[in-house]
């Protein structure tokens, strides 16, 4: 619940796959959040700085090969050559695109949607709602790392 601010933002500007939150501290009845200041949670945090590190660099790895993997020029031209998208809904259709390649690379984006839907935003809304019905894994041939 306490990240949920955090993921929100972080989802604009990558896969929500790719986000991660660690939860440091936790106040509860035996340590509330008025005792804890910044020496605690640097006594909490410091020692684990290597290992933090490590999923971090893992993560970066992890994405930098998966982008560049991911072409959407041609589903991207295919809907531009459909519907009139403005520049925001171009960079939401284009996130989409690298996530349903992420996610659903074997299934055209293009054939999931009515081509008959006039509004870009429907299209959007109908690309998410399949995006985030799909269940997300990895394993080292999809990175080829």
């Amino acid at each position: 619940m306490e990240a949920s601010g955090f993921i929100s933002t972080a989802s604009k500007f990558s896969h929500l796959e790719l986000i991660q939150s660690f939860k440091v501290v936790s106040d509860n009845s035996m340590q509330p959040i008025l005792k804890m200041d910044g020496s605690y949670a640097d006594s909490l945090i410091r020692p684990h700085m290597d290992s933090l590190g490590a999923v971090i660099n893992q993560l970066s790895d992890i994405r930098k090969a998966l982008e560049s993997k991911i072409d959407i020029s041609e589903y991207r031209e295919q809907f531009q050559h459909q519907w009139r998208f403005s520049a925001y809904q171009l960079r939401q259709l284009e996130k989409m695109l690298r996530r349903w390649q992420l996610l659903l690379p074997e299934e055209s984006p293009f054939e999931q949607i009515d081509k008959q839907a006039v509004n870009p935003n429907t299209i959007l809304t109908t690309l998410g709602d399949i995006l985030d019905s799909t269940d997300f894994s990895l394993n080292e041939t999809d990175l080829n790392v």
